[in-house]
């Protein structure tokens, strides 16, 4: 098992890890329970279940000392938060049938991001379309081995401090936003509260851990779901 080399580290770690169980906690907490009406909004309740046992399996990795484990997590838990967005608004009638029957398979990351960056009202999928190039390919780094994960520590040494702090940060982040698509299939509004808020505090912790801008973008309500 991987340890830290700082009692202080693992101190900071163990607080930071005890935050992102807090939020993991308040998501159950406020998330609607109630089965949904339609075929599409169940598989939509699975892709959200999905991400949150990987947020929380990253907190888990992390408090052990698993970070590499770990940070390979963080790309099946975009991926699992996209396809929740994907089904609502991208995924046509047609294609919903073919995947119930078991005849199909829910795009790439990229496609799911290119295919909701036309969905009007969804503030920030542009953003994210930018980006994916090449943030993306750090976390596909991470997810198999590539050097995103070996540069960063060797046989003997796990990722420092601010990498770690780093996964869960980001994990966290990745999670709220698969939290949220269950906003636009329930009536919510506790919850869609709650992630706005832990958001905006998760931007200042971002920006204040790594002088990256706060994030700007308005926390409004998701389009209706239009497809059947």
């Amino acid at each position: 098992m991987a340890y830290l080399t700082r009692e202080m580290d693992v101190d900071i770690l163990q607080d930071r890890c005890k935050a992102a169980t807090e939020q993991a906690v308040r998501i159950r907490e406020l998330m609607p329970f109630a089965e949904p009406q339609s075929p599409r909004h169940r598989l939509v309740r699975c892709s959200i279940a999905l991400a949150m046992e990987h947020h929380t399996s990253i907190i888990a990795l992390v408090s052990i000392g698993n970070y590499s484990t770990a940070a390979a997590l963080l790309r099946p838990l975009m991926e699992a938060g996209a396809c929740g967005f994907w089904l609502t608004y991208a995924c046509t009638p047609e294609r919903l049938e073919t995947l119930l029957q078991g005849r199909g398979e829910t795009p790439t990351l990229p496609k799911m991001i290119s295919h909701l960056a036309r969905v009007p009202g969804l503030y920030g999928v542009r953003k994210l379309a930018e980006m994916l190039p090449k943030e993306g390919r750090y976390l596909d780094s991470y997810t198999h081995g590539g050097m995103a994960q070996l540069a960063q520590r060797d046989w003997k040494t796990p990722f420092d401090l601010p990498r770690n702090l780093h996964t869960l940060m980001v994990s966290d982040m990745f999670a709220v936003a698969g939290a949220a698509i269950a906003t636009a299939i329930y009536e919510a509004e506790d919850l869609f509260d709650y992630l706005g808020i832990r958001r905006d505090q998760i931007g200042d912790e971002v920006s204040a851990r790594t002088g990256k801008p706060k994030i700007e973008d308005p926390w409004i309500p998701f389009p209706a779901p239009t497809l059947l």
